[in-house]
């Protein structure tokens, strides 16, 4: 038997206080480790939350902000953020107005130009709405910095008073115009709308002269069918800075067997033949006697819906030396955008015997016509408008002039939509012009088709709220509340009737587009009631070198778009997004993200 000497107390007291470590916790050192480490941890965290709660409020006012400016709030703080240089006096040789022609054209409140690799110029002008010329919006246009083309035009602030737009510009240490504040004032009320951006990139980025290439531009002359779909294109109106344009080479999207039919590509004219359904890409090069070059692309569709043109009704008589004003409100493109109108007034012959005289009126400034001294009997306005992918649509409408102190006419105006056939089916059709509050709303049933030119219509208007009516081709009602209510109109003519119903989004930003997916070659997305168009924005990107923002709009009935061609290298990956608009506001959906190569 083994007798325990000291030692086995002392090994037992060890194992005792082993025993009494393992249940009250850590040693003093382990202690003070699990506090540092939860310093490193926890004390960023609290920062993140603390700046989180400050910063919401921020994020609360921008998205307010964004809500209430549309899509002037949308566009330009990043056109600000990302330009090399900006000017609010378009005085500087790189501040050319882009193309100036059609819609957009008016005075320069803004110019910006990008920095990097990829240049474009964005320039914010205040001109006329697109469906009333004798109303001001704020437009957004982009060309190429380098050759001028054009790349969009968008209206990115409806309805403002004219000349309240300004811009002011606060320089930096070392840069003119650092930051920017565009202020405006809408029509509907007083109180101005401010939007205010810092540009973050150096003028270093940015040529000293962006303007010394030619201007290639593509109009689309005339098409036809549908499958196969027949078009001419013209580079007429492209220009050089220097010198002339000595050269013209056109090129087609080739993977679906594009035939030129008439003309050359190295011709000003061409026209080619597109087979098979979908969007198909026409790209223009030109040169100029420098010997340098321009390029120009654009989207034609198979599927393009023809626009709708409306021309206000002319005053039953008009005497000799008195003014008439115009107006094209309620044309529409349900699928696209209108970029031209072309106004025609005939007149009678001053004796009688020589064919009536054809005069062109100016379609930038707010239309009108003087009546001529010595001239009596019919006369005619017509209204040609053209959309974006080449289709056009007549409307036209009559008055009696007279001399002065001459006997006053009874002959009535009619205003028609020409079309094959007429009188045919009637078909209903109306647009609304809302505000951002709930007030007298205002409704244009003039964009129906079907009524024959000797045929008298009328029109009966159900609001939607609690059975009022109404009546005329044009109506008001005043909504006491906010919402969305259903319109509908009926209109008679000779017999025969038709009905339509939409909603009106009455105050307030629409809904958010929802549901988008990819059909095949389409981006789809769920109807958005209320919204008076779409626009669209497809973002193509590489991890390395390749940025590209397509952006586009679309008429409220049709919740597709073609998806563009990918303008980067296969490898790319695509998200697109859309935004509803409605009373000045846009709403955006989440960014749709797309797999790699996605594109059309």
């Amino acid at each position: 038997m083994r007798v325990p000497d000291r030692r086995d107390g002392v090994e037992r007291r060890r194992g005792l206080g082993a025993g009494q470590r393992g249940q009250s916790g850590a040693t003093l050192i382990e202690v003070i480790m699990v506090v540092a480490i939860s310093a490193v941890i926890l004390v960023p965290l609290f920062s993140w939350v603390t700046l989180t709660l400050r910063q919401q409020p921020v994020l609360q006012d921008q998205m307010l902000r964004t809500a209430a400016t549309g899509f002037l709030g949308s566009y330009l703080p990043r056109d600000v953020t990302i330009a090399g240089k900006a000017s609010s006096t378009g005085a500087e040789a790189w501040a050319n107005d882009c193309p100036d022609g059609g819609p957009g054209k008016g005075s320069i409140r803004l110019v910006l130009v990008t920095g990097g690799t990829d240049l474009y110029k964005a320039v914010y002008t205040e001109a006329p709405s697109s469906d009333d010329p004798a109303q001001r919006s704020i437009w957004r246009r982009t060309c190429d910095a380098s050759t001028g083309a054009a790349l969009s035009t968008t209206e990115v602030f409806r309805d403002v008073t004219p000349g309240s737009t300004t811009v002011t510009c606060v320089d930096g240490p070392s840069a003119p115009c650092r930051q920017v504040k565009l202020s405006t004032v809408p029509r509907t009320g007083p109180a101005p709308v401010d939007i205010s951006a810092t540009r973050r990139l150096d003028e270093a980025s940015v040529p000293a002269d962006v303007s010394a290439r030619p201007r290639a531009q593509i109009d689309v002359v005339s098409r036809s069918g549908s499958q196969p779909l027949t078009a001419t294109f013209s580079a007429a109106a492209s220009t050089a800075v220097t010198g002339s344009i000595v050269a013209y080479q056109w090129a087609f999207q080739s993977d679906r067997g594009v035939t030129v039919v008439g003309g050359s590509v190295t011709q000003p004219s061409v026209a080619a033949s597109f087979p098979d359904a979908g969007s198909y890409t026409v790209l223009l090069t030109v040169t100029d006697s420098q010997g340098q070059t321009g390029v120009s692309f654009r989207e034609i569709s198979t599927s393009n819906q023809t626009p709708t043109a409306v021309v206000a009704p002319l005053p039953a008589t008009v005497e000799a030396g008195s003014t008439v004003q115009l107006s094209s409100a309620g044309s529409f493109d349900p699928d696209g955008a209108i970029v031209a109108y072309d106004w025609l007034l005939t007149l009678p012959t001053a004796d009688g015997v020589s064919p009536p005289e054809n005069m062109v009126l100016d379609p930038i400034a707010a239309p009108s016509f003087v009546a001529p001294a010595g001239r009596s009997g019919s006369a005619t306005v017509s209204l040609t408008v053209t959309d974006n992918q080449g289709g056009r649509a007549t409307a036209a409408t009559t008055a009696e002039l007279v001399l002065p102190g001459g006997p006053t006419s009874t002959t009535t105006t009619t205003t028609t939509t020409i079309q094959p056939g007429e009188p045919g089916t009637i078909t209903p059709s109306f647009v609304s012009a809302t505000s951002a509050l709930p007030s007298t709303q205002s409704f244009d049933g003039r964009a129906t088709t079907g009524i024959g030119s000797a045929e008298t219509a009328t029109y009966s208007w159900d609001f939607g709220y609690g059975g009022a009516t109404g009546s005329g081709a044009e109506a008001t009602f005043q909504y006491p509340n906010a919402g969305q209510y259903v319109v509908s109109l009926t209109v008679t003519a000779g017999g025969r009737s038709g009905n339509v119903s939409r909603i009106a989004n009455v105050g307030g930003a629409p809904p958010a587009p929802s549901g988008l997916i990819r059909d095949g070659a389409t981006l789809r997305w769920n109807s958005v009631p209320g919204s008076r168009r779409y626009l669209l924005e497809f973002e193509f990107s590489t991890n390395t070198d390749c940025l590209r923002l397509i952006e586009d709009t679309v008429g409220a009935t049709t919740p597709s778009k073609a998806f563009p061609r990918n303008p980067c290298p296969a490898s790319a990956t695509a998200r697109a997004r859309v935004g509803a608009e409605a009373n000045g506001s846009v709403s955006w959906s989440e960014w749709f993200v797309f797999p790699a190569g996605a594109g059309g």
